[in-house]
């Protein structure tokens, strides 16, 4: 995972299987307000769509988390993942999650703390969906989709302050 790809940061996973912009609103304080953390990676969305939630209702849920991280902490860098591409035979058909990515970046725009990280476009095969090699079961990356994750994340978290030269590796 992740925290494996970063030693020189201490990293506090609050990813949770079948998690939902909706779980993390209930739960955003206790676990993770309340970590005082310096920085925060954030990647939730597909579950949403299992569930039949609409593109709009997944990104106003994002736009509450983003909100109550920056009454928490007005300068808190938040890097927000696009949602990995999946596929139709997930529940997760690539126009929603293209439609979810995109109001991802109007949701940002109005956020100077929100970095928009693109993890969908190094994860999509020619039509969208999530390539085996990195997901083999078009959901969830292997070891493989995660050292690429650890890759597009390293250089955004450099300007949040979080990493320097000194720990920079390919």
């Amino acid at each position: 995972g992740l925290p494996a790809a970063f030693p020189e940061l201490r990293i506090a996973n609050r990813g949770s299987s079948g998690d939902t912009t909706r779980g993390v609103l209930l739960r955003l304080h206790e676990d993770g307000i309340a970590l005082q953390p310096r920085a925060v990676v954030l990647l939730i969305g597909t579950n949403d769509l299992e569930e039949n939630a609409a593109p709009e209702v997944i990104a106003s849920n994002v736009a509450l988390i983003l909100d109550a991280l920056h009454a928490h902490r007005a300068d808190l860098p938040v890097l927000l993942c696009r949602v990995f591409p999946s596929s139709a035979a997930m529940r997760r058909p690539r126009d929603q999650i293209r439609r979810i990515n995109a109001l991802y970046d109007e949701v940002a725009r109005t956020r100077p703390q929100v970095t928009v990280v693109d993890t969908w476009s190094p994860f999509a095969d020619a039509q969208g969906d999530a390539r085996r090699e990195q997901f083999p079961d078009l959901l969830h990356p292997n070891a493989l989709g995660y050292a690429q994750w650890a890759r597009i994340l390293r250089p955004a978290l450099r300007p949040a302050g979080l990493l320097t030269d000194a720990s920079a590796r390919p």
